[in-house]
């Protein structure tokens, strides 16, 4: 799974679905989660949800950064805005980490702790 939750397979099923007009059959996995169900990369090919591109267009880095600052003027002037160009440092050798995102996040959790307790003195 994406949050690296262990996921318990229940089985598989073949069904008809339709999406603009056109049916397709699909082959389902179903899992036991508490999560909103999605689609899998199989599926949304064949429903053309997505499609793969070959070819890319890149404008140039400098007209980039000039039409991105100036689309979001607020956030490059003002209060937030830096008084000097910093430079951020990373140690030598140095390896690249990704974490999953929190679903909670962490300047939260200690006012939600709170309240869950309350609540649960409550029941």
């Amino acid at each position: 799974s994406y949050d690296n939750q262990e996921l318990s397979c229940l089985g598989n099923i073949v069904l008809d679905s339709e999406i603009d007009g056109k049916k397709y059959r699909i082959k389902y996995v179903v899992v036991k989660t508490e999560s909103v169900p999605i689609l899998g990369l199989i599926a949304c090919v064949k429903l053309n949800l997505i499609k793969r591109v070959n070819n890319l267009q890149v404008g140039l880095a400098s007209d980039t950064k000039e039409s991105f600052v100036n689309k979001h003027k607020n956030v490059f002037t003002g209060v937030g805005k830096f008084p000097k160009k910093l430079t951020l440092e990373l140690k030598e050798n140095a390896k690249s980490v990704i974490n999953s995102v929190r679903r909670i996040p962490e300047s939260v959790k200690p006012k939600l702790k709170e309240v869950l307790d309350r609540l649960k003195k409550i029941k």
